[in-house]
This record gives C-alpha cells, sequence and structure tokens, in this order.
C-alpha cells in the first residue's frame, strides 16, 4: 500500500494462552515523493464484541458451512485504501 486506510481484525493468542481479537485501523501518509512515509493508527481490543457475535450465530442456529467465524470476519473486515 502505497497510500491511504486500512482496517483489519485479528486473532491474538496471549502468553497465557487466553484469545483475544483486534481491530487495527491505520492511514498512510506519503512523503513528497509518493513514497510510504508514516502510518497512524490504533489496535482496539474487540474481544466481547466478537464474542457477543459468536453467541448471536449460535444462538441462531446458522450453519457454520465451509469457514470459520474468524475467517469470515478477516476476509470481511480487510478494506484498504478507501
Amino acid at each position: 500500500m502505497r497510500d491511504g486506510d486500512c482496517e483489519a481484525e485479528w486473532r491474538v493468542i496471549w502468553p497465557d494462552g487466553s484469545v483475544h481479537w483486534l481491530l487495527g485501523r491505520a492511514s498512510v501518509f506519503p512523503d513528497e515523493q509518493g513514497k510510504p512515509e508514516r502510518m497512524v493508527g490504533i489496535n482496539i481490543d474487540i474481544t466481547e464484541r466478537r464474542k457477543s457475535e459468536q453467541k448471536q450465530i449460535v444462538d441462531r442456529g446458522e450453519p457454520r458451512r465451509n469457514s470459520t467465524l474468524p475467517e469470515l470476519a478477516t476476509r470481511r473486515s480487510m478494506n484498504y485504501g478507501r
């Protein structure tokens, strides 16, 4: 990516073995030649939101199909160059 915005969600396993989900949002700023010079962003712990989403899916009895919720969410959340 040369410049623009990006957003992604990913799973992280902490040293204690617990699983957490993070949401990262960032913007890339180019230098005068248009090359990426600086990236500013934030990571947010969205573990509780992901647990709630998973519970809703289970409560509705939706089939899991061929992909896991994390795989589907990661593909859906990748949004570069908005």
